[in-house]
């Protein structure tokens, strides 16, 4: 077992083992005394640095993280020994040419492609990419001349290269873009002798400008786009640990009842907790940690983090899985139960159908109201809690006797055929007949302790041929594709008395074959209203009587309803 320290070498943090940190500390110290008169000395250090840093990440690499005895006799190999160096600039080229030469393995030093801050015309893009490729710069910028006169793009290819490629700036940059080895001997030489530098000319210069300006722009933008990221990150985070608050019950927050009653068992539950948790709370904490790493240019080596966030986020993506497979299976097994009901025979001619009214139901003070695909809920707080859902569908059809009968079908799902039946013994569904009155329910109660399973009523009237039935328009919503001569919308049968005929349902009271309905967009250009300083006056036609005008007026004396036929 050896003892590791951690250490910052070129702005790059690692840790090392504490006799090859003994070392690399000698091995530096060495080389900052032979610099210690020379020009740009801490230049080359920097560089130097700089530069023993990049080797021990790639002998590093991906699998290891602690810099051994090994890694620092490997940099010295590859840097060059302090014996190599101490003597004459001679035995330093020596050097420099026998390390070319032999090179190792983190010696291969591959070209770069930077911009040449030395050799520019503009921005140096050209020069920079004619050492990369081994050109002659000079036919780079014919090339973007050319371009040029075909249609400014190759002014606009330009300005984004010059944009995106870094400039030559240290020595280590300027070797590494002319395919030079980086070491010692290289980088002094680089430092103390310098290539001829090209002054600068006025274009260079505003072009100079111009891309600094671009560059400020989008990174504005670039640190915009990721502080809203930042704070999305954490509002989830915020959403999360409140909702896991709530689960848990801390802080005096409470989850919806209906949540954790109605739909999810308890273990469900803690599941969908911790793929909540894997899936989003962990991946929105390293995304903050990367840009924040980013935008404070903090080099801290983060594999073993990317490591454990990715693994978690597929775990996260397993439980997920497993727990929505467990959640579907609640609603693999389907069973109905069907039910007769004899309707009295009313004493009129026609038998009405409306909805009933329900006080408990309606009242927006004891409930919440919310909808999901496309099913309409309602949570009846207090002590005598229920779970309504507007789950109900009404059908007409032709009887086969000379009798009124309403057939009620109950279904609903559940893990097994028993589940589903003790699904559907917790509900019952509220109806009335008053006389030639029949009230139905647009919902049924769920007690609670039974989960909802897709629990659904479905009625059927069965009207006898030639007898009559009113649809109230309050019927509208729970009226469920009712088959009729004239293919009229469930939406438009409201309103309306309808005769069961051996062909089917026809409506006595309205010709919908030639004549508008209320419902149809077009009436609209009928109706004229006006709003000034005298009040609100509406003009239009009366909706069950097209041949009377309607016109309404309300102003300070109150509200004035005047009829008249139609000339």
């Amino acid at each position: 077992m050896n003892k590791t320290v951690t250490v910052n070498i070129g702005g790059m943090v690692f840790h090392i083992e504490e006799l090859a940190y003994d070392k690399l500390k000698n091995y530096l110290q060495t080389i900052r005394s032979h610099f210690s008169i020379s020009d740009g000395r801490d230049e080359i250090i920097e560089d130097i640095e700089s530069r023993i840093a990049e080797i021990l990440q790639q002998l590093l690499g991906k699998s290891r993280q602690v810099v051994t005895l090994d890694d620092v006799d490997q940099v010295m190999s590859v840097m060059g020994k302090p014996e190599d160096f101490a003597g004459a600039e001679e035995t330093a080229e020596n050097a420099s040419q026998a390390t070319a030469e032999s090179p190792s393995p983190a010696t291969n030093i591959k070209r770069r492609l930077y911009r040449d801050s030395e050799d520019r015309v503009i921005a140096g893009v050209c020069s920079g990419m004619g050492h990369y490729f081994g050109i002659d710069a000079v036919w780079l910028r014919i090339l973007f001349i050319v371009i040029f006169f075909m249609g400014l793009s190759g002014l606009l290819v330009y300005i984004i290269l010059a944009i995106i490629l870094p400039k030559a700036v240290t020595s280590t940059q300027k070797l590494e873009m002319r395919g030079d080895p980086v070491n010692i001997s290289t980088i002094r030489k680089e430092t103390e002798s310098p290539a001829t530098r090209r002054e600068p000319s006025g274009i260079s210069n505003f072009f100079d400008l111009i891309i600094r300006f671009i560059k400020i722009v989008l990174k504005g933008i670039v640190y915009f786009v990721s502080a809203i990221f930042a704070f999305a990150a954490l509002m989830v985070l915020f959403a999360l640990g409140m909702a896991v608050m709530a689960m848990l019950g801390f802080g005096g927050f409470t989850i919806p009842v209906f949540i954790s009653d109605q739909f999810l068992s308890r273990d469900q539950q803690m599941w969908a907790t911790v793929s909540f948790i894997l899936l989003i709370a962990i991946p929105a904490i390293w995304l903050i940690i990367r840009l924040v790493k980013w935008m404070f240019n903090i080099k801290y080596n983060t594999h073993k983090l990317n490591v454990v966030v990715g693994v978690l986020f597929l775990l996260g993506l397993a439980v997920t899985f497993f727990n929505g497979y467990d959640i579907a299976r609640e609603f693999s097994q389907e069973v109905k139960t069907r039910n007769s009901v004899e309707i009295l025979t009313p004493s009129a001619e026609t038998l009405s159908l409306r909805l009933m009214d329900d006080p408990k139901y309606d009242d927006e003070k004891n409930n919440t109201n919310f909808s999901a695909g496309g099913t309409k809920f309602s949570i009846k707080t207090g002590s005598d809690f229920e779970f309504n859902q507007d789950n109900v569908q009404f059908e007409i059809e032709k009887s086969p006797n000379n009798n009124f009968e309403l057939i009620q079908i109950v279904s609903s799902k559940g893990r097994t055929e028993k589940d589903a039946m003790d699904n559907i013994k917790g509900i019952k569904y509220n109806f009335e007949q008053k006389d030639s009155t029949l009230m139905l329910s647009d919902h049924f109660p769920i007690p609670k302790g039974v989960k909802f399973r897709n629990q659904k009523v479905r009625l059927i009237l069965k009207v006898p041929v030639g007898k009559s039935i009113y649809i109230d328009e309050s019927m509208v919503d729970i009226l469920h594709d009712i088959d009729n001569l004239t293919n009229t919308w469930d939406g438009d049968m409201g309103g309306h008395t309808w005769k069961m005929t051996d062909a089917g349902l026809m409506c006595t009271d309205f010709d919908f074959t030639t004549q508008k309905t209320k419902t149809n967009d077009s009436d609209s250009d009928n109706m004229d209203i006006n709003i000034d300083k005298q009040g609100i006056r509406i003009q239009g036609k009366d909706a069950k009587n097209n041949n009377k005008n309607v016109d309404v007026k309300i102003d300070k004396s109150g509200v004035h309803v005047k009829t008249e036929d139609e000339k």
